[in-house]
């Protein structure tokens, strides 16, 4: 009798331990699951970013409403750098004013530290301006390019909001993306007091703080057009598709950061207007492909599926597909030995 009841110990303590490895085992699947979802949907925003500028170069029909925006910032801007100039000398002056007694020397070295002060300021407020003044010019067209861009693609426009109300939302969006761009990257300062946090590290926070919002708010266009009205609803969505609007956002802004800063380094420096050339071609391409990339994208969480748990794996990782399958539920699991029932 010692020797059943060792036995039923024994076969309980096995059953109890091979419960718990199934238990073990299926989390470590979802999590695996949940991973390799999360990086593929990554690279799929990425992907679709490049998608959006190959469907704008090869549709003709498209330019115009991406094109005259751009045209009408480029004037804007070159506005506002001879607007730029005239304040930074008069500025300049007017400091000087108050050192008219100094040395001459003194009085030419503060002279060029004041006017490159100025100067660094005024055109980095001018590179932070671009992307929003582009949206701001575009909110009369960009309903008509999504509009566009979902007829081309086999989408249909039915019970699509009216003009000017999508145009409301392009200019909402414009005050939103102006206050992710001057107040967004502030969240690095803090970081950089942490010990053992670098410049890369605090980057690389900002970068994904800004991605997401990027991606977020670029997405809100077609999203408005399909019925999601709300901020709220818009960034839940976004947030849903976490590594959709990764991918996407922090493309968008790695892009889209590179033609801006050249041109406005460009006119900084004391060289021919010829090579800022490279910098606006370039921006031609990757604003249009920011735009249509968040169309086709949009599309493409529809029509998969995903636009609530995309494929039963949500942003946090838990896995809710339907049955069993992926259930850590005990009555979903292979049931233990049944000497451990008794």
């Amino acid at each position: 009798m010692a020797w059943d009841g060792t036995g039923s110990s024994a076969a309980q303590l096995a059953g109890a331990a091979g419960h718990a490895v199934g238990v073990a085992g299926h989390q470590t699947l979802r999590a695996a699951k949940a991973t390799g979802t999360r990086i593929g949907r990554f690279f799929i925003g990425v992907g679709y970013f490049f998608r959006g500028g190959k469907l704008f170069v090869t549709t003709p029909a498209l330019w115009a409403f991406v094109l005259l925006p751009l045209a009408l910032t480029g004037l804007a801007l070159l506005g506002l750098q001879e607007a730029t100039g005239m304040l930074v000398e008069r500025l300049t002056g007017w400091l000087l004013g108050f050192a008219s007694g100094w040395p001459e020397v003194v009085r030419w070295i503060v002279d060029k530290a004041l006017w490159a002060a100025f100067s660094l300021f005024f055109h980095g407020a001018m590179t932070a301006l671009t992307v929003p003044l582009t949206m701001l010019f575009g909110a009369a067209f960009f309903p008509a390019l999504t509009r566009g861009v979902i007829r081309r693609t086999g989408g249909t426009n039915q019970g699509a909001p009216s003009w000017f109300r999508s145009a409301a939302v392009c200019l909402r969006q414009t005050v939103i993306v102006t206050l992710v761009l001057h107040v967004g990257w502030l969240i690095i300062l803090p970081l950089l007091w942490i010990p053992g946090v670098n410049l890369v590290a605090a980057f690389g926070v900002g970068l994904l703080f800004n991605g997401f919002l990027t991606g977020s708010l670029v997405l809100a266009v077609p999203l408005h057009h399909h019925g999601v009205r709300g901020v709220g609803e818009q960034l839940r969505f976004a947030w849903r598709n976490l590594g959709f609007t990764l991918g996407f956002g922090m493309t968008s802004i790695c892009v889209l950061i590179l033609p801006v800063l050249s041109v406005r380094m460009l006119t900084l420096l004391p060289i021919s207007p010829v090579f800022a050339v490279p910098g606006v071609a370039l921006y031609l391409l990757t604003a249009p492909s920011t735009l249509v990339g968040a169309v086709l994208l949009h599309q493409r969480i529809e029509s998969t599926g995903t636009a609530g748990t995309a494929g039963g794996v949500d942003s946090g990782g838990s896995a809710r597909a339907s049955g069993n399958a992926w259930s850590t539920r005990p009555s979903a699991l292979p049931a233990a030995n049944p000497a451990s029932q008794a």
